[in-house]
């Protein structure tokens, strides 16, 4: 008797809603296919997009070979008649049709299951695919933010007509594109309705899903067309009472993260209210349902994650208290940054190579901290697009920094470190004679052949140093470049495997580490492997060049050149300005790789001491300036340059010199004193 009442129902629906030209209108290309155009002419191409289909009695006209017209969906799911010349194998458009799609909440050989608002497929003897014969099917609601389902067993309950569906017992009206309708699992029939107002939830139990109708999480944040998978709330303990029927508000609530029911204290009450714990408050936190603040969403990843997850806004997973303390710290890091960077542009004389290896260091450093700061002073409110461009960002800018501290050890190398470079030993006509000179000690008689250049990467010897600058610079900015675009790549393929896929801005704006996705090591492979690297051969570098330095001091010594001895030491003291640098950047980065393969956050104790840690390592910035910029002679240039600061030292040399004088003159005033 259902049966017989659902195709009552039905047929009427279609014969009011489908306007094509004739019964026995064919279409062009077979079931799932739609026409590209190419060229002059189209093809069939395979549909991918399952929220347009059709289920016509002749299909597949082309594959005739003969003469005549056929209907198809072409581009942007436009639907158009189609004429075909089989002498030149052409096909031109006709016209494009207006044609009024059925509404099928589920894809065709599909019924809908009201228990958990999904798709599933039902017994062959059951389907009514001939409901949808010779017609144009739309899929599901995807573009509606509130659903709610009515099921009825009677016709008389419901009529529909071209301009939408009436419900007679309420008189209330739906327009198209605002319903669909379908058969369920038990035989009963549904209409899916576009709710425009949360007041419903009043009413009835309202639950929140991340993806639109009849889409899920499929290999991350990406919503895909599953259909299968609505909402099984008997998933999770703490959802109290989940076979109460529902309605549902669909949208994912700005920066979500996956709330385990082992590491999180939450409840969803049959009410839609969600409640959160707070330690801070030692209390529940109650959310409404008109808060959006949390989502569920079935999610599958290969071999990880086949399941429905609860996820919580970011107001149910505050930022970390360490974040809350360093973001600070980064921005008193990016003010003394800021003042070394103006403070090596105020000042040409300290762009020599060396400077400008600084200069660049310091606005990679700069760069770097900045947009941490951005990222976690603004986290609550940045969508996912957002948080993911500052998460290769933030990568890119930090392997930037730590690139160009590794050119400072390769450079100071370059130029202290190695014998055949710097130091050019020569080697006279007696052993007795042989003794150390510098590259640019030259021989007024021309009888000692020296090299005045130090050796660049490329190997040759290079007189311009712009050269020597270009080639640090292809490296410094070009290989963190290259890499983050690597890691770009292996995060949105299968080139790599699960275990060491990178994955940024998913859970925070940065690559995620082994704490945030348990299993994952791509941060170490991807961040700590190649820093790591670059710190060993820093190391190497520095005891290369300090060991060198004092084989050659005692021979400097003994030659007892001046030019030879201030060299020596203007390079002894930049070695050590640099050896402070990469001192406290390697100690800070050694504590980063063991943080990222240990929780601190397991005890109190190891919390506070990495709050403290990081902290410090926060101002880096401050550290950098203090080295470079906090000398007596950079102060005397900046006041040769700054007519404030030039007359402020002449005030106070004049004040100090005025005060030396009248002391000399009370003592000679009390020398001539009886």
């Amino acid at each position: 008797m259902t049966m017989k009442r659902t195709i009552t129902v039905l047929v009427p629906l279609i014969l009011s809603i489908t306007q094509i030209q004739g019964s026995d209108q064919e279409k062009c290309c077979k079931q799932d296919y739609q026409f590209v155009q190419q060229d002059s002419t189209f093809a069939c191409v395979y549909n991918s997009n399952k929220r347009l289909q059709s289920n016509f009695k002749i299909q597949d006209f082309l594959n005739k070979n003969i003469s005549g017209n056929c209907i198809e969906i072409y581009s942007e799911n436009k639907i158009a008649t189609f004429t075909f010349d089989n002498s030149i194998k052409k096909v031109s458009k006709d016209k494009t049709l207006e044609v009024k799609h059925y509404p099928k909440c589920c894809p065709l050989g599909l019924d809908y299951n009201d228990l958990i608002h999904s798709c599933d497929e039902t017994v062959k003897a059951n389907r009514k695919d001939i409901f949808t014969e010779n017609s144009f099917i739309k899929i599901g609601l995807p573009h509606c933010k509130i659903i709610s389902d009515h099921i009825f067993d009677s016709i008389d309950e419901v009529k529909i007509d071209n301009v939408g569906i009436e419900f007679k017992n309420t008189s209330r009206r739906v327009s198209n594109e605002k319903y669909c309708v379908d058969s369920t699992l038990s035989g009963k029939f549904v209409t899916r309705i576009c709710e425009d107002d949360i007041q419903i939830c009043k009413n009835i139990t309202c639950i929140h899903k991340c993806c639109p109708d009849g889409k899920s999480f499929i290999n991350g944040s990406n919503c895909l067309d599953t259909f299968k998978h609505g909402l099984d709330l008997k998933f999770s303990s703490k959802i109290e009472d989940p076979s109460v029927p529902f309605a549902i508000i669909y949208g994912i609530p700005g920066r979500i993260y996956p709330l385990e029911e082992g590491k999180y204290n939450y409840y969803l009450d049959k009410a839609g209210t969600f409640s959160t714990y707070m330690n801070k408050s030692d209390a529940y936190v109650n959310h409404p349902v008109t808060e959006e603040s949390y989502c569920i969403e079935y999610t599958y990843r290969d071999g990880i994650w086949d399941n429905y997850f609860l996820f919580g806004k970011a107001i149910t997973q505050p930022l970390e208290p360490k974040f809350a303390v360093t973001r600070w710290a980064k921005m008193v890091s990016c003010i003394a940054l800021l003042l070394t960077i103006s403070v090596y542009l105020i000042l040409p004389k300290m762009r020599n190579l060396f400077g400008k290896i600084l200069l660049s260091y310091s606005i990679a450093t700069f760069l770097f901290f900045f947009f941490l700061c951005f990222s976690q002073f603004y986290y609550n409110v940045i969508n996912d697009i957002t948080c993911r461009c500052l998460g290769y960002i933030s990568l890119l800018t930090s392997i930037w920094s730590f690139t160009w501290l590794h050119i400072m050890c390769i450079d100071i190398w370059f130029s202290f470190g190695r014998k055949s470079d710097f130091w050019k030993v020569i080697v006279p006509e007696t052993p007795s004679d042989l003794f150390v000179v510098g590259p640019e000690w030259a021989a007024s008689d021309g009888e000692l052949l020296i090299d005045s250049t130090p050796r660049t990467l490329a190997g040759p010897l290079q007189k311009n140093e712009f050269k020597r600058l270009l080639q640090y610079s292809l490296y410094g900015w070009g290989f963190p470049i290259f890499w983050i675009l690597l890691i770009y790549l292996c995060s949105t393929s299968n080139i790599v495997p699960e275990e060491i896929r990178p994955y940024v801005g998913v859970n925070k704006c940065y690559l995620e580490n082994y704490d945030s996705k348990p299993g994952n090591f791509a941060y170490s492979v991807f961040v700590i492997l190649p820093l790591l690297i670059q710190q060993i051969i820093n190391t190497v570098l520095f005891v290369k060049t300090v060991m060198y330095c004092l084989k050659i001091k005692d021979e400097i010594e003994r030659m007892n050149d001046a030019k030879r001895k201030s060299d020596l030491n203007a390079g002894r003291e930049r070695m050590g300005l640099i050896m402070k640098l990469a001192v406290i950047m390697g100690v800070f980065f050694l504590f980063e790789t063991v943080s990222s393969l240990y929780n601190f956050q397991n005890t109190t104790v190891t919390t506070y001491i990495e709050v403290v840690w990081d902290t410090v390592n926060c101002l880096q910035g401050v550290f950098i300036f203090i080295i470079f910029i906090c000398k007596k002679k950079v102060y005397d240039k900046l006041c040769e340059k700054i007519p404030v600061l030039k007359s402020r030292k002449s005030s106070l040399s004049s004040s100090a010199t005025t005060q030396v004088s009248m002391h000399q003159i009370s003592g000679n005033k009390r020398d001539k004193t009886p």
